[in-house]
């Protein structure tokens, strides 16, 4: 379950590479629901467990949208201002 708190950091490089853009993560969202409570699933517990490991999953994936969406506007940000510099 540790592993799983790096998945803002994984999803961040991921997008600062440009393998994935933040507008298909926002699109894929709907998978990302599934792929977290396929995770939870396969981790032990019960039905309880499950539900209370997947939403800190997808809370997770939230927050590494919001950090790569902040992290994309501010590097345009900052090229704009080099090129008009």
């Amino acid at each position: 379950m540790a592993l799983l708190f790096q998945v803002p950091v994984a999803i961040l490089l991921v997008t600062r590479a440009g393998l994935v853009s933040v507008a298909r993560l926002r699109h894929n969202r709907r998978y990302a629901v599934a792929v977290c409570a396929a995770v939870a699933a396969l981790l032990p517990g019960d039905v309880i467990t499950m539900l209370l490991e997947t939403a800190p999953l997808y809370l997770l994936f939230e927050l590494s949208i919001a950090l790569a969406a902040f992290t994309e506007r501010r590097t345009r940000t900052l090229d704009a201002q080099a090129v008009t510099q």
